[in-house]
């Protein structure tokens, strides 16, 4: 077997904690084209198919492709990748900024027979503009294929949705929209980045590739592959690179990021107007909102001025870890515009250090800390309410300045004229631990809060989106090399009362110390043949499974690299960066008590003592572990 050597980074690289977590668990083995088949990419640049013909006992690679040299690029290499979009067509990705598109034609009736040919090439993030001109920040721009999806659309022909995102330098300013776009009136000016206004981390691209449509063949050393076009068909902003993406009939399809995204050209923040002192009539402003709001790394300041003056003893606010509730008493019309009853937070809250507190009678002040320090609300509360942060900052430092006497360490209760209120521990938190703190941060791994979105694709708006203060990410499920499941239900006789049900690859989520895995189903209703959209669409997550202590279980696997639950809820497994790889069977029986987990010690390659994983996937019940120079085969039925 060839030697896999992955691709050592630039040392000009500067790159954000989430690269260097995607690169540090980056899977280098693919799921092949067709059922039991196995992709990877040597250190020579060759893809491999890798299959087997006798259970696994053995396996056999041969090569398909050899990814050109790339010269003259200017972003930095990554890792290659494979994308198997059916048993005919694949893509890879040559971890800079070129993907080759191959189909598979056979010349035989063996599977040697079989060739793959490259049909096209195409390149990614040119002629991106929402970083800027180019410049130096081009040559450190590292470049990732989120994923990518072929559809056979009638009389245009196969068409691939691909999505890719790169990361924008934090200090770049924000590029204005001067005429009209998704929302934006003419002439609608943004404010630049501020320190207060941080540009979000990464641009997510979403572009559209028409296969019979070529160019004239590229002067490079692959000249005899044709150039396809791209079309760019929307832009996001993110925090992070996307953990999720599915994609789905009628132009849909589903992402899942830390934080949620941000559509291009939509994420509205206040213009100042310097000259009033005011917000422009062309955005929110802070009289027509029921309240404001403003926040930095660590808390959330929110503002709520009153229609009349009341006094600190008619209010009753109460903070806990995940909701508010305010209330007020002998005030109709307080009441009648600001009461809060329960009310989700976007995220989880230090409810004993989080106060508030009645400024002139007329202004309730409330400054939430935050649970998890540098994690952005895009809103306060867990549902959208189309407040955005609406607070001059240099009015937010004089509320700051106010309320420093109240949350300074000395001061521990409350007086009667000032309103102020300190949450106890023991209310501030749920009671899900038998009434004992568990400080998650302190005792599970840092996890990520994963928000899903459903969105459609000609436009990139969102249709649906899970509810802030999401669950921890905690892992997906293996991938499989068979399309979206989608079945038909009849509503009725007539077509367009039919509904076309499709299930994604399920997700495992964070759940105190358990790991709780959700199928994402989507239903699409009314739906007709001849459409190409669907307007009606609904998705929701199904609880499949829990793998009890899972998320405790990996918190302790310092040097964990991989970590995946199957299809069918039977197993999970965890792979460290060497040689050792955990395998956690689900309990089988209703009344069994305790279920078989086993550790796998592969040992050291002959040439390689190192004995570090590369990779790994699952087909069927065998587990299939990548090494630089082997790939090793484990029984789940055995162990």
């Amino acid at each position: 077997m060839a030697l896999i050597e992955p691709r050592k980074l630039a040392n000009n690289a500067l790159l954000t904690y989430d690269e260097v977590y995607s690169r540090v668990h980056y899977n280098h083995l693919f799921c092949g084209p067709n059922a039991g088949s196995l992709v990877y990419v040597d250190g020579a640049g060759n893809v491999q198919l890798a299959s087997s013909s006798d259970s696994f006992r053995t396996l056999d690679s041969r090569p398909i492709f050899t990814i050109p040299e790339h010269k003259g690029g200017t972003a930095l290499p990554g890792y290659p990748g494979v994308f198997c979009l059916n048993t005919k067509a694949i893509l890879v990705f040559d971890g800079i900024e070129r993907i080759y598109v191959l189909q598979s034609r056979n010349t035989g009736e063996t599977e040697d027979a079989e060739q793959w040919i490259a049909l096209g090439v195409f390149e990614i993030g040119v002629g991106s503009v929402a970083a800027g001109a180019a410049g130096d920040d081009e040559r450190h721009r590292m470049y990732y294929v989120v994923g990518a999806h072929v559809d056979d659309i009638p009389k245009q022909g196969c068409v691939i949705r691909l999505h890719y995102c790169y990361k924008i330098s934090k200090d770049k300013e924000k590029h204005r929209a001067g005429t009209g776009g998704h929302g934006l009136g003419a002439g609608t000016q943004r404010s630049s980045a501020t320190a207060d206004h941080p540009v979000p981390t990464f641009c997510i691209h979403a572009i559209q590739i028409d296969l019979p449509t070529c160019v004239s063949p590229a002067e490079t050393p692959a000249a005899s592959i044709p150039v396809l076009s791209t079309t760019t068909v929307h832009t996001l902003h993110s925090h992070a690179i996307p953990t999720y993406c599915e994609y789905l009939p009628y132009n849909k399809y589903i992402l899942g990021v830390k934080d949620g995204v941000v559509l291009d050209d939509t994420e509205l923040v206040p213009q100042i107007d310097q000259q009033r002192g005011d917000f422009g009539s062309d955005v929110q402003t802070q009289h027509s909102a029921p309240y404001y709001w403003m926040q930095t790394n660590s808390d959330v300041t929110v503002c709520v001025e009153l229609p009349t003056k009341i006094g600190a003893r008619q209010i009753s606010c109460v903070l806990s870890r995940s909701t508010l509730t305010i209330g007020f008493t002998d005030a109709d019309e307080c009441a009648a515009k600001h009461t809060f009853n329960n009310t989700a937070l976007f995220d989880h809250i230090v409810a004993d250090e989080s106060v508030w507190t009645l400024e002139n009678g007329s202004v309730l002040t409330l400054y939430l800390q935050k649970t998890r320090e540098n994690v952005r609300w895009p809103r306060v509360f867990g549902t959208e309410d189309g407040v955005l942060e609406t607070i001059d900052p240099s009015e937010f430092a004089n509320i700051r300045d106010r309320l420093e006497k109240y949350t300074s360490d000395h001061i521990e209760h409350f007086g009667p004229r000032t309103g102020l209120v300190r949450q106890s521990a023991n209310r501030a938190l749920d009671h899900d631990n038998g009434g004992e703190e568990f400080d998650e941060e302190q005792s599970l791994e840092g996890g990520q809060a994963v928000i899903f979105s459903l969105r459609q694709w000609s436009t990139g708006q969102a249709e649906a989106s899970s509810t802030g203060g999401a669950p921890d990410w905690l892992c997906a499920s293996f991938p499989e090399n068979k399309d979206i499941s989608c079945s038909d239900k009849q509503a009725g006789n007539k077509e367009d009362n039919s509904a076309l049900v499709c299930t994604l690859p399920k997700v495992c989520l964070k759940f105190d110390v358990d790991g709780v895995v959700f199928g994402i189903e989507t239903t699409f209703k009314g739906v007709v043949a001849a459409a190409s959209e669907s307007k009606n669409a609904e998705a929701k997550a199904n609880h499949m499974g829990t793998f009890a202590a899972l998320a405790y279980i990996q918190a302790s696997k310092r040097e964990k690299r991989f970590m995946y639950v199957d299809a069918d809820m039977s197993v999970a497994v965890l792979a460290e960066s060497h040689r050792r790889v955990y395998i956690y069977h689900q309990i089988r029986e209703a009344n069994a008590r305790s279920a078989v987990q086993n550790v796998v010690d592969l040992g050291c390659d002959t040439e390689d003592a190192s004995g570090e994983l590369l990779g790994i996937q699952l087909v069927g019940r065998v587990l299939v572990v990548l090494r630089r120079r082997s790939l090793c085969c484990i029984d789940l039925d055995r162990c």
